[in-house]
């Protein structure tokens, strides 16, 4: 039996409130809340475009849909990329781009950067707990920053964010 309209907008809204309870909360993917719902996909984007219509959501091709109104002037949310990323995918990233970055910083550093490097690199060997280990790694990464000159922007600097970088 197929699910009508009504039926269908009335278990949106109740999976709305179940798996994206907050504003700025992503939905699941339209594949996963036809299941939940219950109903085809065309009857899932009516009902979707209703709640968008009232400000209950608002959506953003190739990133999902999220609850609340959408945001004015305000980018989407830097880790929207990361998010949907593997860990493996961003250790390729991270290959790719990192020995880059830091030559980039080696070349344009002053004699007291390297030593400051090296102090942060010395950090992240002696962590005994990820935690510090990500806090020194870190710091290199906000330190090649500054020697780049690069905009300060912590998604820049942040070794959880480098593949966002804009």
């Amino acid at each position: 039996m197929r699910t009508g309209k009504d039926a269908a907008r009335a278990r949106l809204w109740q999976v709305l409130e179940e798996r994206a309870p907050a504003s700025g909360d992503r939905l699941p993917p339209e594949r996963v809340l036809k299941g939940l719902v219950g109903c085809s996909r065309e009857t899932l984007r009516g009902a979707l475009a209703a709640l968008e219509a009232r400000g209950e959501i608002w959506r953003h091709v190739g990133q999902g849909t999220f609850r609340g109104r959408a945001p004015l002037g305000r980018p989407v949310k830097d880790t929207l990329l990361l998010e949907a990323t593997t860990p493996a995918d961003l250790m390729d990233a991270r290959r790719l781009l990192e020995p880059q970055v830091a030559t980039a910083a080696a070349m344009r550093r002053a004699p007291e950067d390297i030593a400051l490097l090296r102090q942060r690199v010395a950090n992240g060997r002696a962590a005994r707990y990820r935690a510090e280990c990500e806090r020194a790694d870190d710091a290199f990464h906000r330190h090649c920053q500054v020697i780049l000159a690069w905009p300060k922007r912590d998604a820049v600097a942040s070794n959880h964010a480098v593949i966002s970088v804009a």
